[in-house]
């Protein structure tokens, strides 16, 4: 059962989901892509998922990671919101935040590679879904994850 997930900030309400997909591929040879990703408490699950089946999925996170005006909100609204699971894990956030910068890629980057959960099956893509689309050959992509900008312009 996924574990290392919890040790990133974020939101994150889909494993029922994610167990489900997981299982329903193991153990062919898929592809399943996630569309925003934050600081990768999601991909975290499922990249754990695949890797505790020693599935062969390949698993493209795509997100522009930009630490622009919407991003510093989000991420200011974190910290009123209990997406820590503990005082501890929001403080060693903010470490992690002051030591790498606010470079939201490196932070994903850097908890991912924490926790060796990193292989050569799993993609960090650093884009705009509607630009990384343009690499995925219609029909090859098994599962899709949206969970990107939730503006209204956006979602409409």
């Amino acid at each position: 059962m996924p574990k290392f997930y919890d040790n990133i900030p974020g939101w994150f309400h889909a494993s029922d989901l994610f167990d489900m997909v997981a299982n329903k591929f193991f153990p062919q040879q898929s592809l399943f892509v996630e569309i925003g990703s934050y600081f990768g408490r999601s991909s975290c699950y499922m990249i754990e998922s695949i890797n505790e089946k020693n599935s062969d999925i390949q698993f493209d996170i795509i997100d522009p990671w930009i630490w622009d005006k919407f991003f510093e909100s989000v991420h200011k609204r974190t910290e009123n919101e209990r997406v820590y699971k503990s005082d501890k894990l929001r403080d060693e956030h903010r470490r992690i935040v002051e030591l790498i910068g606010k470079d939201p890629y490196k932070i994903a980057e850097y908890y991912l590679n924490t926790f060796h959960v990193l292989n050569n099956k799993i993609n960090l893509i650093k884009n705009t879904s509607t630009e990384a689309v343009k690499k995925y050959q219609d029909n090859s992509i098994d599962f899709l994850y949206i969970d990107g900008d939730h503006s209204f312009s956006a979602v409409k």
